[in-house]
């Protein structure tokens, strides 16, 4: 009688089949199954294998799975369910090399993409509206690093960087960027070099007026009143005034400060200016005020005299 072998301790090829093994049921390896030099060939319950389905072991590459030709629909696919129509994809590459991952993707090492970076909704739909990074080459050594705010330049789609403060959990706009080029910024800018504004701007404006005005009387200044209303100033910064010059003739409101005819002189010793001035008194965001004086040695005859000046604003308006 043939003693029971205990095919753990067996170093002997218990069978050898030299050719195919066909086995119309279940067949279990207890211990590990070897392939030595060929394929794993996974084919359909009737035996077709259009596409190739195939697991095996390539010299120097590795582990390969072989789906087939290219565009068959064939995929690799992990998930779990007992039947295909329970079974539910979590991780998954097609024929294309499309890969599907439902779920968070942990990498410790450096992510290298060839193409863009398409940013999606939960549903992976994009809205008509694709967020995306991707590396534009302008031209030899002239790279972009672009961010993608949809299709269009309505200012729909937006740019934006901000905290979820823990007090809230609601997301703060800090700094927006829309679609039209319009920029947001919730906080101190600092710029390091030269800012060069191309359009229009807010950030600082200068209005200017230039005024001639004569003395009130004698030994009596003249008030003026500079409205800039219109300009919508939202602050001012700064305003002051230049004195231009002076006149013992009456040029009000003659700021070319011209004579009709020709250049006037007085030969009188006794019409000698002696004391000029113009100033700001106050200022507010509409207007600003003060007074303007030129007195005369003979001071029966200054009230005439004209103060040639010009009022500089400068302050900024609402966006």
């Amino acid at each position: 009688m043939r003693t029971a072998i205990d095919p753990a301790t067996e170093t002997d090829d218990l069978a050898a089949v030299e050719g195919s093994l066909r086995v119309d049921d279940l067949l279990t390896a207890r211990q590990g199954v070897q392939l030595d030099g060929h394929r794993l060939d996974l084919r359909s319950s009737t035996g077709g294998a259009d596409p190739s389905l195939e697991i095996y072991r390539e010299e120097g590459q590795g582990l390969r799975v072989s789906l087939g030709a290219l565009d068959k629909g064939s995929r690799f696919a992990i998930g779990f369910g007992d039947t295909p129509d329970t079974f539910t994809e979590k991780f998954g590459v097609n024929d294309k090399g499309d890969v599907l991952a439902q779920g968070s993707l942990d990498v410790s090492g450096t992510v290298k993409l060839n193409q863009r970076l398409e940013i999606r909704d939960p549903t992976g739909g994009i809205d008509t509206d694709v967020l995306a990074i991707e590396r534009f080459r302008r031209g030899a050594d002239q790279n972009d690093l672009r961010m993608v705010t949809g299709d269009n330049q309505s200012g729909d789609d937006r740019f934006v960087v901000g905290p979820i403060p823990f007090e809230t959990n609601i997301f703060a706009e800090k700094f927006v960027v829309e679609n039209t080029g319009n920029t947001s910024v919730e906080g101190n800018l600092r710029v390091a070099g030269n800012l060069k504004i191309a359009g229009s701007q807010n950030i600082f404006r200068v209005k200017t007026q230039t005024l001639a005005k004569h003395n009130a009387g004698k030994d009596s200044p003249r008030s003026w009143d500079f409205d800039y209303s219109a300009e919508q100033f939202t602050e001012v910064y700064e305003v002051f005034v230049m004195l231009q010059g002076f006149s013992l003739w009456d040029n009000e409101d003659n700021t070319t400060f011209e004579p009709s005819s020709k250049w006037s002189h007085a030969a009188d010793a006794t019409a000698i200016p002696q004391h000029v001035f113009v100033r700001v008194i106050d200022h507010n965001t509409t207007h600003a005020w003060g007074e303007a004086y030129a007195s005369e040695s003979r001071a029966d005859q200054e009230a005439d005299n004209t103060i040639l000046f010009t009022v500089v604003v400068m302050g900024r308006v609402s966006a």
